[in-house]
């Protein structure tokens, strides 16, 4: 913006402050008339812009709120720092055939997304803001609005259980869904370092993450990550009827890994009323998640035997831990949708069950092409050191792409052999390191654009 740009150059007016300019007009320089004129029109806009959000964000919830009284649906929230999208998934896999169930399509997860998915189940925005989160356009809004009204006015079908991904990328993000959303069933996926630029320190997030609770009904369920450290004093302390899954044996679901086979793991989820064995593609998330349809199914009545069918072959959603078997007996995964912390030390984990199926009389390197990890604040350069250390006996190989892979492998200590060094994704070559029977994982923030190399190893070597 011009006049915003100039108003900020001190330099500009100096040459016209004249004898009698006093002490303070030195320091502060007044900008001409037409600079404060045209900062005072943006200002205008940009208010006028921010009610009009306002007004019609107010009139969706208003809607959904009004759709949800007449329907009277069952709430399922999923919120947490990682997983949210294949809990949702998972959850919704899992229910579908006992219920007339629908769930926020993709990462429709704002404030826009979810009273969208309120409204009309099968509406996804196209528009996407500066960083990449769903927005409203004007027809989309109209088309909203007109096509939630007609729900009021007109009895129709209605989901019988609503799955509704929420988003927690700052302070009040969860008490805004908590004006209109009352939760049968609330899940916490995980907390962990994600959106930190947005919050004070960890301990705000992790508020803002347990807030879901205040909307949860009398009667309601709270499904917690009981792994999580974050989350211990919450679980022990609280009066709210509350269930976990994880991988300790201290939780109700907890998650045993029984057999490992070239179509994915066999895992064994316990519960209360004994064990469900699942079948699933690599990736740690994708077993929590399954482990949380559990005991949502559970809880709404669903036999264990049927929920292990359903769960059985779930498969992550596109971008996210993606596994191709390609030509040369290489495994690829594909991960580059997302990056933090937690989910950089679980996809790396995965990477070490992958390794460990080997064709007969082969070996399997690990190799790691990893990006650096986005919305951390202050806490980013500690993250990726963390996330090096980390890695220092999961990989044989790590492709370290710009100055944030750099950090991870500074702080991973690896031989010069065993670390391939670029400055942007462009640089990759991997027909210069891949060798036969490779497991590669390609894991980075969106915004780094990996998944650009992901692709093409998948298209050059071939399926």
């Amino acid at each position: 913006m011009r006049g915003a740009r100039g108003m900020f150059s001190p330099h500009r007016w100096s040459a016209k402050a004249g004898p009698r300019s006093t002490r303070a007009s030195h320091l502060l320089p007044t900008p001409p008339q037409e600079e404060i004129e045209e900062t005072l029109v943006w200002g205008r806009v940009f208010a006028y812009y921010g009610r009009v959000k306002k007004i019609a964000l107010n009139l969706l919830v208003s809607l959904s709120r009004r759709i949800l009284a007449k329907y009277q649906p069952r709430i399922i929230g999923v919120t947490g720092s990682v997983g949210k999208t294949t809990t949702k998934e998972a959850i919704y896999t899992a229910l579908r055939g006992s219920f007339r169930v629908a769930r926020s399509l993709k990462d429709a997860n704002t404030e826009w997304g979810v009273t969208a998915t309120i409204i009309d189940q099968e509406f996804y925005p196209v528009g996407r803001d500066s960083i990449g989160r769903a927005k409203l356009s004007v027809g989309e809004l109209i088309g909203l609005l007109y096509r939630g009204c007609k729900r009021l006015l007109v009895k129709g079908d209605y989901p019988e259980i609503l799955i509704l991904e929420l988003a927690a990328e700052q302070a009040g993000d969860i008490k805004f869904f908590n004006q209109f959303l009352q939760y049968d069933i609330a899940v916490i996926t995980n907390i962990g370092q994600v959106h930190l630029e947005f919050y004070r320190d960890q301990t705000e997030l992790t508020a803002e993450k347990l807030s879901i609770a205040d909307g949860l009904k009398p009667s309601g369920l709270m499904v917690l990550n009981g792994d999580n450290e974050l989350l211990t004093e919450f679980i022990t302390t609280t009066r709210l009827r509350r269930t976990t899954f994880g991988w300790d044996e201290a939780n109700q679901y907890n998650i045993h890994l029984r057999d490992i086979g070239v179509d994915g793991l066999r895992y064994e989820v316990n519960t209360p009323d004994g064990g469900v064995e699942v079948v699933l593609g690599f990736g740690r998330q994708l077993v929590d998640a399954a482990a949380v349809a559990v005991a949502v199914g559970r809880e709404l009545g669903i036999p264990l035997a049927q929920l292990g069918q359903r769960l059985t072959g779930l498969a992550s959603p596109a971008g996210r831990f993606e596994m191709w078997q390609l030509r040369r007996g290489i495994t690829l995964v594909n991960d580059a949708y997302n990056a933090n912390p937690d989910s950089m030390k679980s996809a790396l984990t995965s990477l070490q069950d992958i390794a460990s199926v080997s064709p007969p009389g082969a070996t399997r390197r690990r190799v790691a092409i990893l990006g650096g990890m986005r919305e951390l604040g202050l806490a980013h350069e500690t993250a990726h050191l963390d996330v090096g250390r980390f890695l220092r006996d999961k990989v044989d190989l790590l492709v370290a792409v710009g100055a944030d892979g750099g950090l991870m492998a500074d702080a991973a200590g690896l031989s010069a052999d065993q670390v391939v060094q670029v400055d942007d994704p462009s640089q990759v070559d991997f027909s210069k390191f891949l060798q036969d029977n490779d497991a590669v994982l390609v894991k980075a923030s969106r915004s780094f654009g990996l998944d650009v190399v992901a692709q093409a190893i998948r298209q050059r070597i071939g399926q």
